[in-house]
């Protein structure tokens, strides 16, 4: 399985951001003209402008899908066109979704020595510190070991 098969409910996003994507799916299964958001294909390929027409959907809930989208370089907008399900296997790409999950690899990796050196240089402590580093530490931790195990789909 690839990252853009995810669904969109398997990212790290709110629950209040979950919601308003299905409330867009529930719109659009009433013939509303609102994009069915299920998967991250469907959801990197909507522009900014088209999120935020979205019921319940302001900035707040931009800025977090952008940043989880970040975490796994990827953006709003982006076009896949020659990736699209009905395309015959032998059309798609080679190794295009692994090429990917190399790329993140290799900026997470960087991303981890980051935070270490970020933890390993703090000579001061206060509890709200600990709990900001260790969870960007973590939120590295995880893209890193998504984006291994994804390799083995």
């Amino acid at each position: 399985m690839n990252i853009l098969n995810t669904k969109i409910n398997e990212l790290e996003l709110s629950i209040r951001v979950i919601n308003a994507l299905k409330d867009a799916n529930s719109w659009h299964e009433q013939g509303n003209n609102s994009p069915k958001i299920e998967t991250v294909a469907d959801l990197v390929k909507l522009t900014k402008q088209q999120l935020l027409r979205l019921p319940n959907f302001g900035k707040k809930s931009l800025n977090e899908v952008v940043e989880v989208l970040r975490a796994c370089n990827l953006e709003l907008g982006m076009k896949f066109d020659e990736l699209e399900m009905d395309v015959p296997e032998d059309k798609k790409p080679i190794n295009h979704y692994k090429d990917l999950n190399y790329s993140i690899i290799k900026v997470s990796e960087e991303a981890l020595k980051n935070t270490v050196a970020k933890i390993l240089d703090k000579k001061e402590w206060n509890y709200n510190d600990v709990e900001d580093y260790f969870k960007d530490h973590q939120k590295v931790l995880d893209t890193y070991k998504q984006s291994l195990l994804q390799l083995f789909y």
